[in-house]
C-alpha cells in the first residue's frame, strides 16, 4: 500500500453501524436517556433518515466539513449518524473553546457548514456571530434532528432497519475530523476514515467483550474520540449507549443505567473513588471500568482494584482513533499499575531505537487504526515515515518499551524532553514515581532555566485531600526519588499546584513554566 494512502483498499467495506443493529434486532434499545426512556435501533434509524433528508434540502452532500457544537446526548449521536449517512465529514468542536477559538477552528478545517444545539448555553451566541462573521452556513440541531427520545414513532409498515441502501460503507470514506493540539499546541484535526473507526471498535471488542445487553456510559464529550468510540463500539454489535443528565456524574449516572462499561480519565476517577467510598458495591453492575486520557496515578489504580472494581488501563491517541493498547481481563495488580498491556487487534506498535544510555525510545504505531491525516489551514499532511523497513508508521511522540512479556511501558512525551548539564531529563518519569506516593493527586514537572547547567526541573504537586504542601512532604518526596532516580533527575524545587491551574484537565505546562520562572525569581530578590 502507497505510503499516502489511508488504511484499506478502495474496494473494501465496513458495515454501517445502525443499520446492523436496526436490521438485526430493531425493538432492541440503541440509547437510554436519563429518566429511563429507550430509543430502539429501528427508532433511530428513522430519525437519522429524517433528518438526511432535512441535510440533503439544506445542501448538504457527499465530502462537505460540518462542524458541530451541542451538548453531548442523543441529539448529538443522531446528527453524527445522519452526516455519515448523507456521506459527509463531521468535525466535533470543542466545548469549552471561547468563540474566538472556535472560529480559528473552522478557518483550519475550511468548515462548509455549522450546526449548533438551540439550547446549548453558548451556540446561540456562536450560532448568530458565525454566520455574520464567518460567511458559514450554519443550522439548528434541533430543527435537522430535534429529541429522539421526544419523538413519535410511526408504525407504517417498514422493512426493518430500512433499505440496503448505505448498509456499508467504503473503509476508505473519511468520517470525523478530532482536533488535537499536539505538542505545538497548533490546532490540527485528524481524519479518521470508517475503516479507522470500525477496526478500532473491533479489536477492543475482541480484548473486552461487548455485545447486545451490554450498556455503555456516554462519559466522555463527543468532541474526543474516545466519546465517539464508546457510540460506535455500542452501535456496531448492538449494544446500548448509556446517555447521562446533563452535568451527572459516573458516581451517579452507572448505577442508574446499570452500566456495564465506562471509560474515565484520571479526575473522573478520582472523584468516583471519592463520591463512592462508603459504598464501592454501587458500581456493582460493571463489567469493565477502561482507564486512559493519559496518565493514571498509580495509586488511584491500586484504590480501584482495591475496591473490586473491573480495571483495564490502556494507551491510546487521536491519531490511532482511540486505543493502542490495553490490558486484559484478569491481569493482576501489577500489571495494571506498570503497563498499558498489549497493543490490540489491527494495531501495530515498534519502538525507535533509543539513545544509549536510554531504555525507553520513541513509540510507532501502525495499522487499520491509524488516522489518514492532519487537515492544518485546510490542507491534508500526511505526518508518516518509513522506519523497520516499511513506509507508513505515525511517529506518537511518546516514549516507551516493550517489554519480553509484550506489553507497553510507557514513559512520558518525547517532546517534554530536556537537557540538563548534558544529561536527558523526560518530565513523565519523575511525575510517575512523583504520581505513585498515597498523599499526591497531581504532579507536573517542567524546565527553568539555570546559569550552570541550562535548564533544571522543579516540580509542581497537588495533594490528594486538597491540604497544604509542607517542607515535609518535600523531604518524602525527595527521598522516594532519590531511591528511583539519578541525582540530576531530582527537581531543585517543589511548589504547591497554582489555583489558577484547572484540576479537572491537563496541567497547562506553559503556565506551569512562567509561574515557575516567577517563583525562581521571587525567591533570589
Amino acid at each position: 500500500m502507497p505510503e499516502n494512502q489511508p488504511s484499506g483498499s478502495a474496494s473494501e467495506t465496513v458495515p454501517a453501524p445502525l443499520r446492523r443493529g436496526a436490521r438485526r434486532a430493531p425493538e432492541a434499545p440503541a440509547l437510554l436517556g436519563p429518566a429511563g426512556e429507550t430509543v430502539s435501533y429501528d427508532a433511530l434509524d428513522m430519525a437519522v433518515e429524517r433528518a438526511d433528508a432535512r441535510l440533503e434540502a439544506a445542501g448538504l452532500g457527499p465530502g462537505d466539513r460540518v462542524a458541530c457544537l451541542l451538548p453531548r446526548g442523543a441529539a448529538y449521536v443522531a446528527l453524527l449518524l445522519a452526516l455519515w449517512r448523507r456521506r459527509a465529514v463531521a468535525a466535533p468542536l470543542p466545548a469549552r473553546d471561547p468563540p474566538a477559538g472556535r472560529c480559528r477552528l473552522l478557518r483550519t478545517l475550511s468548515a462548509d457548514a455549522l450546526v449548533t444545539g438551540g439550547d446549548f448555553h453558548t451556540g446561540g451566541d456562536f450560532h448568530d456571530k458565525t454566520a455574520r462573521e464567518e460567511g458559514l452556513q450554519t443550522l439548528r440541531a434541533d430543527e435537522l434532528v430535534g429529541d429522539p427520545f421526544s419523538q413519535h414513532v410511526s408504525q407504517h409498515a417498514r422493512k426493518p432497519g430500512g433499505t440496503a441502501e448505505d448498509a456499508a460503507w467504503p473503509a476508505t470514506r473519511p468520517l470525523t475530523l478530532i482536533f488535537t493540539s499536539g505538542s505545538t499546541g497548533t490546532p490540527k484535526a485528524a481524519i479518521h476514515t470508517a475503516g479507522n473507526h470500525f477496526f478500532s471498535a473491533e479489536g477492543a471488542r475482541r480484548n473486552q467483550p461487548l455485545g447486545p445487553g451490554d450498556r455503555w456510559l456516554l462519559s466522555l464529550p463527543l468532541y474526543h474520540v474516545g466519546g465517539l468510540a464508546i457510540v460506535l463500539r455500542c452501535l456496531w454489535v448492538g449494544a446500548t449507549v448509556a446517555v447521562p443528565a446533563e452535568g451527572e456524574r459516573p458516581a451517579r449516572a452507572i448505577p442508574r443505567t446499570a452500566a456495564t462499561h465506562v471509560s474515565l480519565v484520571a479526575a473522573q476517577l478520582r472523584r468516583l473513588l471519592k463520591a463512592t467510598q462508603d459504598d464501592r458495591d454501587a458500581l456493582r453492575s460493571l463489567k469493565t471500568m477502561l482507564l486512559g486520557g493519559g496518565p493514571v496515578p498509580p495509586v488511584l489504580i491500586e484504590k480501584a482494584c482495591a475496591a473490586g472494581w473491573p480495571v483495564a488501563t490502556s494507551y491510546g491517541l487521536t491519531e490511532t482513533t482511540s486505543q493502542v493498547a490495553t490490558t486484559a481481563p484478569g491481569d493482576d495488580r501489577g500489571v495494571l499499575v506498570r503497563t498499558a498491556g498489549r497493543p490490540l487487534p489491527h494495531r501495530r506498535v515498534r519502538i525507535r531505537r533509543a539513545a544509549p544510555g536510554n531504555r525507553h525510545g520513541e513509540i510507532l504505531v501502525k495499522g487499520r487504526t491509524r488516522f489518514a491525516g492532519y487537515v492544518e489551514g485546510g490542507k491534508l499532511r500526511r505526518p508518516f515515515v518509513h522506519a523497520f523497513g516499511e513506509g507508513g508508521w505515525l511517529p506518537t511522540g511518546d516514549l516507551g518499551r516493550l517489554g519480553g512479556d509484550g506489553r507497553l511501558r510507557v514513559a512520558g512525551r518525547r517532546d517534554r524532553q530536556f537537557v540538563s548539564g548534558g544529561e536527558n531529563v523526560q518530565p513523565g518519569e519523575i511525575e510517575a514515581v512523583l504520581r505513585g506516593r498515597p498523599a499526591v493527586a497531581e504532579a507536573a514537572v517542567v524546565p527553568v532555566p539555570h546559569a550552570t547547567f541550562g535548564q533544571r526541573p522543579v516540580a509542581f504537586i497537588r495533594k490528594s485531600r486538597g491540604e497544604p504542601f509542607s517542607s515535609t512532604d518535600e523531604a518524602a518526596l525527595r527521598g522516594a526519588l532519590r531511591e528511583r532516580l539519578p541525582a540530576y533527575k531530582i527537581p531543585d524545587a517543589f511548589y504547591p499546584w497554582p489555583q489558577q491551574a484547572d484540576p479537572g484537565t491537563r496541567p497547562d505546562r506553559a503556565f506551569l513554566r512562567q509561574k515557575a520562572k516567577q517563583l525562581r525569581e521571587q525567591a533570589r530578590e
